[in-house]
């Protein structure tokens, strides 16, 4: 037996020292090899993102350049409509024959498209559009070179920059600017032969030595992106964090094609030993369980589980792919935010032009693009459009105001509490908005729904904002809005009509002229001379304080002389005087203060529109209470005899009869009427037989309440004052 059990002792140290080695350099192989096989899996995903990168960028460069073409193609577009403009411009001209001249200068503008210098005999004729030299003649140099915008053209006099623009036929517009901003709208050349050329904030330079660079204004230095002929290898640096290159991708190539037969070696060995080592496991295990127990408590010490640590590198594979991703992401949010600013600066073209020709054709572009419906979002598109004949509240173009996208973000935060969105551009009279998501039903029934209430609001905040102070290079030539709709909405780069947007339900709010304009109409109701005083003076003070334009004052008075004519009208007065003074009002606009305009107006008509407007009125409520007083003499009988009645037969309104009448009589309409009823039910009742109740009737009351109100009348009912003066007689 004791042999027996030595055998068996020698037996198990012979498996224990066999085992111990091959467990040593089994878990230091898979160690290596693990973290040999992690870091290649790890920089293979790496080189994945990468490389999809570097085709991000490609796709970024190729899309700068289609907008750089499309700048071109937009530029050249809009030269050629200026031109039929210009033509058009120019004849309308040679039939109206208007003059402008230029102040305190020898310079005659005629028909906006010539230019006469001088007043001797050696004068001469330049035409806009033929030439675009200098012309010298003595001291002074004049230059003329035509812009083609809208008949019109850039004038230098005397260091000066003018500008004549076409407003109308018949009016035109000088605008002084400074040469630096002039040279923002010009090409120009800069130093060692390359070609400067301004578009939007987008510089693009191009030299005749064939290295061609691209430089763009509106990135950081550090993402910048440039292409360098260099040994025929092209580098670029995409958003300022990897530098990615030709070599360098084949050198990634070349890495993993050398590791891969080391790899598959460490393979081979590992899983070769791997199952050595679990077929010696499985003998000891049979032999000994306990020596098996020993083996499973260090493999679940040193990865945590009895399978050889699966779970522990699962998680560790998934934290390293989790990164991987976020980091694609957000490569691909900085490559987004760049698409982003293309798209914006193409749609600023829009927005900073002065009209909205091109929305048609700037949309087609950006749809060509593939952006942004490819990432799902959608561009909302909020326009205001002209409506220069309505009075109202003044909006103006320029940088001076609140802009418009200032005053959407409050409204757009309340409509949209979940969507992301942005501006991506905003101008004098649209903006803009680039909004996430699946948003176009929620833009048909929920924005659509209020935007009546939105531009109103912000129609409302424009209004009353006193510290205007607008950019000099549109301050004369300002334009009056009202805040209409396009009455369209662009949802995913297509113009949808929005079937429940209505641009009749949109509300009217007065500006503050017009508030105080309408209180003093209403004044004249009061027939009191100090509230209709103080009322028009406050409505000069509002156009002196808010509107610096002529055309703004004219169009006020124009709105004052219609509602007070028409406030004669409907009254059936006539003031002869009252278009004379419109005549004259008119005709000192510009040449003396709002002020003594107001105290004119004051003096010679106002007070005596109001003398004939009270005298007319007087007369008016003295037949009218006449009237009523006849009708109730005649007709107390009648028991549906009431003002309402008698005020739709006088066409006056209800309050204002019965107020009359009260000022005339001394009391009330029904008062007077109960007065008169009582007196003729007293005749009734002391001079004849007849029934309580048919001298009720007789009288237009009901019986029951006759007894009622003749008791209030006299303390006693009808019956007993009856009996009383009767034994009386």
């Amino acid at each position: 037996m004791k042999r027996a059990w030595g055998y068996q002792s020698i037996f198990k140290y012979f498996i224990l020292l066999s085992c111990l080695p091959l467990i040593i350099i089994s878990i230091g192989v898979f160690l290596v090899t693990n973290y040999t096989i992690r870091e290649r899996l790890l920089e293979e995903q790496i080189r994945i993102v990468e490389n999809q990168n570097y085709r991000f960028h490609e796709q970024i460069t190729q899309l700068e350049l289609e907008f750089r073409y499309f700048g071109y193609e937009l530029q050249k577009k809009v030269s050629e409509i200026q031109s039929v403009d210009y033509e058009n411009s120019r004849r309308i001209n040679e039939v109206a024959g208007s003059l402008f001249y230029f102040t305190n200068s020898n310079l005659l503008v005629t028909s906006a498209e010539a230019l006469l210098t001088g007043i001797e005999q050696n004068d001469f004729y330049a035409a806009i559009g033929e030439q675009g030299s200098f012309y010298k003649k003595r001291e002074g140099e004049y230059a003329l070179f035509d812009q083609g915008i809208a008949a019109g053209g850039w004038l230098e006099y005397s260091g000066q920059i003018y500008f004549v623009q076409k407003l109308n036929v018949n009016s035109y517009l000088q605008v002084k600017l400074n040469i630096a901003e002039l040279k923002k709208l010009l090409f120009s050349e800069s130093e060692n032969s390359y070609t400067a050329f301004l578009f939007d904030g987008q510089k693009i330079i191009s030299s005749d030595d064939g290295a061609d660079r691209y430089d763009s204004l509106t990135d950081s230095a550090a993402a910048q992106a440039f292409n360098q002929k260099n040994r025929g290898r092209h580098a670029v640096l995409n958003t300022g964090r990897h530098l990615l290159s030709e070599w360098k991708i084949l050198t990634v190539l070349d890495m993993e094609s050398a590791f891969r037969p080391l790899i598959l070696y460490f393979k081979i060995v590992f899983f070769m030993i791997l199952g050595l080592l679990l077929v010696m496991l499985a003998i000891e295990g049979l032999l000994y369980t306990r020596f098996s127990g020993y083996v499973k408590t260090i493999l679940r010490s040193m990865f945590g589980s009895d399978e050889l640590g699966q779970t522990g590198e699962l998680e560790l594979m998934q934290a390293k792919w989790t990164s991987i991703v976020q980091d694609k992401s957000s490569l691909q949010g900085e490559l987004l935010t760049k698409n982003q600013r293309l798209i914006s600066s193409l749609l600023q073209q829009l927005v900073n032009g002065r009209s909205s020709r091109y929305i048609d054709s700037i949309a087609k572009e950006i749809e060509k693009l593939g952006f942004p419906a490819a990432e799902g979002f959608q561009i909302l598109n909020l326009t205001l459009t002209e409506q220069i004949g309505r009075p109202g509240t003044h909006v103006f173009a320029g940088e001076g105001l609140q802009p418009l996208s200032e005053a959407l973000q409050p409204i757009l935060a309340e409509l949209l509490p979940e969507t992301e969105y942005f501006i991506l551009a905003q101008g004098h009279y649209s903006v803009f908005i680039l909004i996430a998501g699946q948003t176009k039903k929620l833009a048909q029934e929920r924005l659509a729904e209020r935007i009546n209430t939105a531009l109103n609001r912000y129609v409302t905040v424009i209004s009353h904002d006193k510290k205007v102070q607008l950019n000099e290079l549109y301050e004369e030539a300002a334009t009056l809005l009202a805040y209409r709709t396009y009455q369209k909405l662009i949802l995913a780069n297509q113009f949808i009509e929005v079937s429940s947007f209505d641009p009749a339900k949109l509300e009217y709010h007065p500006s503050i002229a017009d508030v105080y304009l309408n209180s003093l109409l209403s004044a004249f109701e009061s027939e009191d001379l100090k509230t209709i005083e103080v009322q028009y003076f406050r409505w000069i003070e509002s156009l002196a304080e808010n509107y610096r334009y002529q055309f703004m004052i004219m169009q006020e008075v124009q709105v004052f002389y219609e509602k007070l004519k028409l406030l004669l009208r409907t009254n059936k007065l006539n003031l002869t005087e009252l278009e004379d003074y419109y005549d004259i009002s008119r005709s000192l606009i510009g040449q003396v203060s709002i002020e003594s305009i107001g105290d004119m107006i004051w003096e010679r008509l106002l007070i005596p529109c109001y003398s004939l407007y009270a005298e007319e009125k007087g007369q008016r409520i003295e037949n009218s209470v006449q009237l009523l007083i006849e009708n109730i003499n005649q007709n107390y009988q009648d028991q549906y005899l009431s003002l309402d009645q008698q005020a739709d037969e006088l066409n006056i309104p209800v309050a204002n009869l019965s107020r009359w009448f009260k000022n005339v009589v001394g009391v009330s309409y029904i008062d007077y009427l109960t007065k008169i009823r009582m007196e003729q039910a007293v005749k009734l009742l002391i001079t004849t037989e007849e029934p309580v109740k048919q001298v009720a009737v007789r009288v237009g009351y009901e019986p029951t309440y006759f007894s009622r109100i003749f008791k209030k009348q006299y303390g006693v009912t009808p019956g007993t004052y009856r009996q009383e003066n009767q034994s009386a007689e």
